[in-house]
């Protein structure tokens, strides 16, 4: 949220004079753009979207599994998507194994208050 004010600060001072700048917020309607702007009866709308590296590698991911799936046999696909849901499960034993004595921690407070 602070970089996209930072973005619209940006955007404002580069601006020329005469040109308006709204920003809109909505929890009512999916795929509203983040500043809608007018200048000499122009509109457009700019969307602000944070675009990290991890969403870069996984798209890149995605892209490159859609791609050899698309000329690889389906036994290689199966057995990435094994290979795939073995790492995920790694993944969450070690999660659970690193939060076991917070989770211990925040049962035995719950339970002290009677909820």
């Amino acid at each position: 949220m602070a970089d996209e004010k930072q973005f619209k600060k940006w955007l404002k001072s580069r601006a020329p004079n005469g040109c308006v700048f709204n920003t809109i917020e909505t929890m009512t309607s999916i795929g509203v753009p983040d500043i809608f702007t007018c200048y000499e009866g122009c509109s457009r709308w700019i969307e602000t979207k944070d675009i990290s590296t991890s969403n870069v590698i996984i798209k890149l991911g995605t892209i490159i599994i859609v791609f050899v799936g698309s000329i690889a046999s389906s036994n290689i696909l199966w057995s990435l998507v094994d290979l795939f849901i073995a790492f995920l499960a790694i993944i969450n034993i070690y999660a659970m194994v690193k939060l076991r004595d917070d989770v211990y921690a925040l049962g035995t407070k719950l339970i002290d208050m009677g909820l």
